[in-house]
């Protein structure tokens, strides 16, 4: 006998996104660090890119943000000045090789090379040009 379908609400679903994701990005961590050939390291790179475009994109078929509760007022006002937003101090972790959000602090989604993404503040941020 089949079991019947359980409803699962948006928050369950955002922090099950939220969830896989940081357990993906320790496992990514491990990879990398294991990593020494540099073939390898894009492929991760290239893999991290694609899941987290994966992520984002479930996010946004379901119609959920991942956001946290709203952003601040200053916060808001910044991602309507500029989509793009230069990250000039950089919140980094070395053990996952990852990126926080200098806002909210927290983890940004990786969407292209040099491009990150946050969900709460809904900011894309890129690198500065080096000179």
């Amino acid at each position: 006998m089949m079991e019947p379908f359980t409803t699962i609400s948006k928050e369950e679903i955002k922090s099950l996104l939220i969830e896989v994701h940081r357990e993906n990005l320790m496992l990514w961590g491990k990879w990398f660090n294991q990593a020494s050939d540099p073939v390898d390291k894009s492929g991760l790179y290239r893999y991290r890119e694609g899941f987290d475009a994966a992520i984002l994109n479930i996010a946004q078929r379901l119609q959920i943000s991942l956001a946290n509760p709203p952003a601040s007022q200053e916060t808001q006002t910044k991602a309507k000045k500029a989509e793009v937003i230069a990250l000039k101090e950089f919140f980094f972790s070395t053990e996952f090789e990852t990126l926080f959000c200098p806002h909210c602090h927290q983890t940004l989604f990786r969407k292209k090379n040099k491009f990150w993404y946050c969900p709460t503040c809904k900011i894309n941020f890129r690198f500065p040009e080096k000179d």
